[in-house]
């Protein structure tokens, strides 16, 4: 249903938010520190925000499914939705998968890149 992609995709933003605090602070603690311990402790963090990111994607999907099935292709949430994928996806290292996406949304818009409002 709707309200249940609605709630999947409040909780995808909330789970790649969180993991990309997690990784910021692994990165950044990664200089800081030489304890055998904090490594450790490091790369299960490393594992948490690996696993948010996955969830994250698994919620987006599925949001995209249903809005796109009950909303359309360029429904605002369908968009939305698509666009936030296209974010996490390009987080992950994936431009070229997150610009498939994003390229999806411009044709479903028919935009031309580069070409703004008033030019249309």
């Amino acid at each position: 249903t709707l309200s249940s992609a609605a709630a999947g995709q409040n909780l995808a933003v909330f789970l790649k938010s969180r993991a990309d605090l997690i990784s910021n602070a692994v990165d950044i603690n990664a200089d800081d520190d030489e304890d055998s311990s904090a490594d450790d402790a490091r790369n299960n963090d490393a594992l948490d925000s690996g696993d948010m990111y996955s969830e994250a994607n698994n919620l987006y999907l599925g949001a995209l499914r249903v809005r796109t099935a009950l909303k359309g292709d360029i429904h605002p949430d369908t968009v939305a939705t698509k666009f936030s994928l296209a974010e996490l996806i390009d987080a992950l290292g994936d431009e070229e998968g997150a610009n498939v996406l994003r390229q999806q949304l411009l044709d479903a818009y028919q935009v031309e890149e580069g070409e703004d409002a008033d030019s249309r």
